[in-house]
């Protein structure tokens, strides 16, 4: 029963969050703190409890976002099966790219996968004629109107509010499927592998295997995400593959803490709201971003938060 406090704790306040703040504009950064919540705890998956520290996440989440938007754009499918054909498109590009990435360790992983997303920034950036190039891909339809359980949700109003809760339910579900398998026995082998991965295979641990469904997991979850984005903004450019996302899931990785169920999650709320504060600075932000890394690598490795709550737990045991 212990172990489902946090979590009902967890869905009371991203129930409670849009009844305390009313205004449209906080739910619209609630909502994309909930975008950014499922980005880091996948990216999370490969290097919190993979110790693969892959810096090609933006491209399963860019891919996502333009497969769902052109598929609607072109086919007319609906946005509510362009959210699995985005998690699809991930999944399809996070098989193609963990198979080389599989021989590889430490910054070579990387080098390697900052070299993917360079590759598909470019694509997207020259293919004018299906990406609409670096002006955006525009006209993208959103969710509708539907009825859930006799209440009437109109996504194509200007309320923030259903997009909130749709963003919310799929953070939930992220968080859930991701803590399913982080608690697994595959992820156990894939902490294994992290912490020494020749003294697991030694042990009988598939690394190949470990590696391959996290990478299927992690980019599954992000491309549906990005599929959720690009339906909710309703405007997709090349910056969705753009390095600076990828910065910016690092830091609140590190901010939350990373290898923690909801470490990433409240890393990624705080710094959602702080980002906007930090707006008048322009790409200065990303400068502080990367002292932010710098310092929290080498004083605080485990995230700022995690350290805090030690602290405290520690202060607590030896008052007591």
């Amino acid at each position: 029963m212990k172990k489902k406090i946090p979590w009902f704790i967890f869905i009371f306040l991203l129930i409670l969050f849009p009844l305390v703040f009313r205004d449209n504009y906080v739910i619209h950064i609630f909502t994309m703190s909930c975008i950014y919540g499922v980005l880091v705890l996948s990216w999370d998956i490969l290097g919190g409890y993979g110790g693969m520290f892959s810096f090609g996440h933006p491209i399963f989440f860019g891919l996502g976002a333009y497969a769902s938007a052109l598929m609607a754009i072109k086919l007319g499918i609906s946005p509510w099966l362009g959210l699995l054909i985005g998690g699809l498109a991930g999944l399809i590009a996070g098989g193609m790219i963990a198979f080389p990435v599989l021989r590889l360790r430490g910054p070579y992983v990387a080098i390697v996968t900052v070299s993917f997303l360079i590759i598909v920034h470019q694509i997207s950036t020259n293919w004018v004629s299906l990406t609409q190039g670096p002006t955006g891909l525009s006209g993208i339809p959103s969710f509708g109107n539907i009825r859930i359980f006799g209440f009437h949700l109109n996504f194509d109003g200007t309320d923030n509010l259903p997009h909130y809760y749709l963003a919310a339910f799929i953070l939930v579900i992220s968080t859930a499927i991701q803590n399913k398998f982080v608690n697994s026995s595959m992820g156990i082998h894939l902490l294994a592998i992290r912490d020494d991965e020749s003294a697991a295979i030694a042990m009988g641990v598939n690394s190949t295997q470990c590696k391959i469904v996290a990478f299927l997991l992690t980019s599954f979850l992000a491309g549906l995400i990005g599929a959720y984005y690009a339906h909710y903004i309703l405007l997709i450019s090349p910056g969705v593959f753009g390095f600076d996302l990828m910065v910016t899931i690092l830091t609140m990785s590190l901010l939350g803490g990373a290898a923690t169920t909801f470490g990433p999650i409240i890393g990624a709320f705080l710094l959602t709201f702080v980002s906007e504060y930090l707006r008048e600075f322009g790409d200065y932000r990303l400068f502080l971003y990367g002292i932010f890394i710098i310092v929290a690598i080498t004083f605080m490795p485990e995230g700022i938060l995690k350290q805090i709550w030690k602290k405290m737990l520690y202060r607590g045991v030896k008052t007591g």
